[in-house]
């Protein structure tokens, strides 16, 4: 049985959080979900979240993002899901793979919040990457390297390293290699936190929480 507790701590959140399976079928539905998107939790459970998305490249992004999480990675971007009205709702997604006891992903913790104005999620977005990029360099010079040895190690050019450290480009596909190489985790790049957004501790619980629902979706 599902602790009360338990939920009511995800209800608590003051974002969305949508837990789905490994092939994108709704798992968990938190009331941050329901006040974003109007979905009442019994309309989507086991629905695929793909089933929710605008028309254009929403649905392709989130196969993106579910194909980049359950090999073990992390995704980030902006996605638009239908409204319960039918408008569509853009958002920031931050997704990032639900471990079991060993380890083994099972799930992808999605998290969204509702995107702001254009102008600011412009000014928001170039000072996120602006910020990671100021992590790698800050990792690259306390791991003793200089930006053509991390290239050659993350296995692309010198000019990319610099435009990472300048923010001038995104790093986001090469997270993993660049964690790798500068002794850091993606996490820690991202956010310079353990985890971005779910601590240790609460993907303990949602383990617990959703791993009947996760059982009784892939065998229905």
């Amino acid at each position: 049985m599902r602790n009360t507790l338990e939920l009511g701590l995800l209800d608590q959140l003051p974002l969305a959080v949508v837990i789905t399976t490994q092939d994108g079928k709704i798992a968990y539905w938190n009331r941050g979900a329901e006040a974003l998107y109007g979905w009442p939790r019994r309309d989507v459970m086991r629905r695929p979240l793909a089933a929710l998305s605008a028309p254009g490249r929403a649905p392709d992004a989130l196969r993106e993002a579910l194909e980049s999480v359950t090999s073990g990675g992390l995704w980030a971007g902006h996605v638009s899901l239908r409204h319960r009205s039918g408008a569509h709702v853009p958002a920031d997604l931050r997704c990032s793979p639900l471990l079991n006891a060993d380890e083994e992903t099972i799930g992808v913790i999605v998290a969204a919040v509702e995107t702001p104005s254009r102008d600011r999620r412009a000014s928001d977005t170039a000072e996120g990457v602006a910020q990671v990029g100021r992590r790698i360099a800050r990792a690259r010079k306390e791991a003793g390297l200089t930006q053509q040895e991390l290239a050659e190690r993350v296995g692309v050019t010198r000019r990319s390293i610099q435009g990472y450290e300048s923010g001038s480009v995104a790093p986001y596909r090469h997270l993993d290699q660049l964690g790798a190489a500068l002794g850091r985790s993606p996490q820690w790049l991202v956010s310079e936190q353990p985890e971005p957004g779910v601590t240790p501790e609460l993907k303990a619980e949602l383990r617990v929480l959703v791993r009947e629902e996760l059982l009784e979706t892939l065998t229905a």
